[in-house]
């Protein structure tokens, strides 16, 4: 489930997480999905977050919201962050315009 006037975050999750493991562009995953049940190693999920940071402008490990467990819990502080003003979505306006 997207978020209204969200409605990319989780396939830009999904991104960064094949980003970093491209071996899981096979793997089917869903807002359910647990990180840890992908196989990422610490590194590897806190680089899908500097990659979801990035694309959305946003500072996740600064605000201590990087304890996340699932897809959909990582869309939310991601959609809860750009409602409260702290995203501009530079790399999506790129990509858009």
């Amino acid at each position: 489930m997207s978020q209204p006037g969200h409605p990319d975050i989780e396939a830009h999750i999904y991104r960064a997480i094949r980003t970093v493991k491209p071996s899981l562009g096979v793997v089917p995953m869903t807002p359910d999905t647990r990180f840890d049940n992908l196989g990422l190693t610490s590194l590897d999920l806190i680089t899908v977050v500097f990659e979801i940071e990035d694309a959305y402008g946003i500072s996740i490990v600064e605000k201590r919201l990087d304890t996340f467990r699932t897809v959909a819990e990582a869309r939310d502080v991601v959609a809860r962050l750009l409602d409260t003003g702290h995203g501009q979505n530079p790399r999506l306006a790129e990509e858009a315009g």
